[in-house]
């Protein structure tokens, strides 16, 4: 999950994972800092810890406060 660009859009579908960003630019970003890991980050009005799961495709993305519990439903 990226809030920002990204570049290289057709290659980022390749990978074995998903990627989801606002959206995608031809131009190389500037260098302006390293960034953080594992810190609780807040946008599109959610604050969203480390320690959550995020589960995502086509359609939309959802934020999991508890890990999964293994695809189990309550009905």
């Amino acid at each position: 999950m990226v809030h920002g660009s990204v570049r290289d859009a057709e290659e980022l579908k390749g990978l074995p994972l998903g990627v989801k960003a606002l959206a995608a630019v031809p131009k190389k970003s500037a260098k302006e800092g390293r960034g953080l890991v594992d810190a609780p980050v807040a946008f599109a009005g959610a604050r969203i810890l480390p320690s959550w799961s995020l589960v995502a495709d086509e359609d939309g993305v959802l934020l999991l406060p508890e890990p999964p519990s293994g695809g189990q439903s309550a009905g």
